[in-house]
């Protein structure tokens, strides 16, 4: 096995440490766990990466989130619009989500060693 499938494989089991430990209320190890994923997938060498352009549109949903959030705080939103919100944030992030299963799929596949 080679480098590339090793960090495929060991982020993906971080992520799944995330998330379980996020379900099971452990936020500490949670916080430590998404660290070490992206300590994963930072260090060389490289993982396939979003395109720039995607990676800009996250960079302003991001900050448009915390101006919400921050106008939210003073002027609470109706809850059917919160609720719209959790919804489009959550196709958002899982298409995203899938988008990055994709890439590693392909990478996993290009790196496999000859049998």
């Amino acid at each position: 096995m080679n480098a590339i499938r090793a960090k495929i494989i060991c982020s993906w089991l971080l992520f799944l440490a995330w998330a379980v430990s996020n379900y099971l209320h452990l936020h500490f190890i949670a916080l430590c766990a998404l660290i070490l994923v992206l300590f994963v997938r930072n260090t060389k060498p490289k993982l396939p990466q979003v395109p720039q352009r995607i990676g800009y549109i996250l960079g302003f949903g991001l900050v448009a989130f915390l101006v919400l959030v921050l106008i939210d705080a003073y002027y609470p939103f109706p809850a059917r619009l919160q609720n719209g919100g959790r919804i489009l944030v959550g196709l958002i992030l899982g298409s995203l989500l899938c988008y990055g299963v994709y890439l590693d799929y392909k990478a996993f596949k290009k790196n496999a060693s000859p049998a």
